[in-house]
């Protein structure tokens, strides 16, 4: 039986347990990041720590445990459940139940860590993945959408969709009409060579991997750009890819709903996604 990390202790997953009181169970109150690990060491690790202690200033909740300590506690989860090549999944909340607005005094924070091997099928890059576009879901509203928060409920409507449509992910539009991210990825398309994803105003998180990305796509002098995008250009596009810290730079072959398909090689996401690699030292 695997392991999981509960504030400070590594714990058999069968006995891995939190109160009923926990506000990320009770509201959705909680915040998270998901990690990519190789060769057991998490990537980025820094992005994502400062992302968690932002968010949790936004919502109020002490982040007890510094970027040291982070890292010393999924080299712990790692060892202990022998993985190198894995997906870290930590999690921040309070607990104590209220029913008014306010937040309880002194509040216990609850810090968990969970893994799981990292798989993904290396012919998806070569292929590209399908997509399924979402005509009943609206992406969260600015001011949510950028918080990485445990109150997941429109992203996990969306995965049952991809689901259902044995797609690898979900599309979802914003409230003005604009295709915005996926239910775990940020969108990115290529037209007349030049790079282009929605700008955080569009209502998106700021992916790592997005951050990296635009990083490298300015570094290597890559045309890109930051623009909302339409269904037209979704239909016109060249390229079609997605980015998050599971599927690093995944290239897209088929988009159901509306008709797209697109055949290999991919040469802007494979290129990306090798530079992306790079940076990681693999």
């Amino acid at each position: 039986m695997p392991c999981s990390w509960i504030n400070g202790k590594l714990v058999d997953e069968s006995k891995a347990v939190l109160s009923i009181f926990d506000r990320s169970y009770l509201y959705g109150e909680g915040i998270f990041e998901t990690l990519r690990c190789y060769g057991g060491k998490p990537a980025f690790l820094d992005r994502h720590y400062q992302r968690l202690r932002q968010n949790s200033r936004r919502l109020q909740i002490p982040l007890t445990l510094s970027e040291k300590d982070l890292r010393f506690a999924i080299g712990r989860l790692l060892k202990k459940n022998k993985m190198k090549e894995a997906v870290v999944r930590a999690t921040v909340s309070l607990q104590g139940a209220t029913f008014g607005v306010e937040i309880p005094k002194d509040p216990k924070v609850n810090l968990t860590l969970f893994c799981r091997p990292a798989a993904l099928d290396p012919r998806l890059f070569e292929a590209g993945v399908k997509v399924f576009c979402s005509q009943n879901l609206i992406n969260d509203s600015p001011g949510v959408a950028d918080i990485k928060a445990t109150s997941y409920l429109t992203k996990m409507l969306a995965r049952a969709e991809a689901a259902k449509a044995g797609a690898y992910e979900t599309l979802l539009k914003n409230a003005k009409g604009n295709w915005a991210e996926g239910s775990r990825t940020n969108l990115f398309v290529v037209l007349d060579r030049t790079v282009i994803t929605p700008p955080l105003s569009e209502g998106i998180l700021n992916g790592i991997t997005r951050q990296v990305v635009l990083e490298i796509l300015k570094e290597k002098k890559m045309a890109h750009r930051e623009a909302p995008i339409t269904d037209l250009m979704l239909n016109n596009a060249e390229e079609i890819f997605l980015t998050g810290s599971t599927s690093e730079v995944m290239p897209v072959g088929e988009v159901i709903g509306m008709i797209i398909r697109k055949t290999g090689p991919f040469p802007l996401a494979k290129t990306l996604r090798l530079e992306y690699r790079r940076t990681l030292g693999i």
